[in-house]
């Protein structure tokens, strides 16, 4: 199967690129796109699959007529936040950093 490569910054090889290396294996990259809501073009314009978190396959599945499988990997997708060095000490963004951790952590259990 050919897949389609979600990329924001145009990087040829994602996460789970990098946990199947890590088992041995490869998958082939068909199409890099940029966001998420071209995803859905490109899946009923192809014979492509693409790999994305759970919520968001359950969003675009609801909007079009895309099938959504289980991921057969167990696999933890690492995400950076960022921010100006200005905001650092801002009590305000401090303040919604901890709220963004706290929610991205929900998901997680393990």
């Amino acid at each position: 199967m050919t897949h389609i490569l979600l990329s924001p910054t145009g990087e040829k090889r994602g996460a789970i690129d990098k946990e199947l290396e890590s088992r041995g294996l490869r998958r082939r990259i068909g199409l890099v796109v940029a966001t998420f809501l071209a995803l859905p073009l490109a899946l009923r314009k192809s014979d492509y699959i693409a790999s994305v978190p759970e919520r968001t396959g359950e969003r675009l599945a609801s909007l079009t007529d895309i099938q959504l499988l289980d991921l057969p990997l167990s696999h933890v997708v690492e995400v950076d936040m960022v921010w100006h060095k200005r905001e650092s000490n801002d009590a305000a963004q401090q303040w919604f950093r901890s709220k963004l951790m706290e929610v991205a952590s929900l998901g997680h259990s393990g």
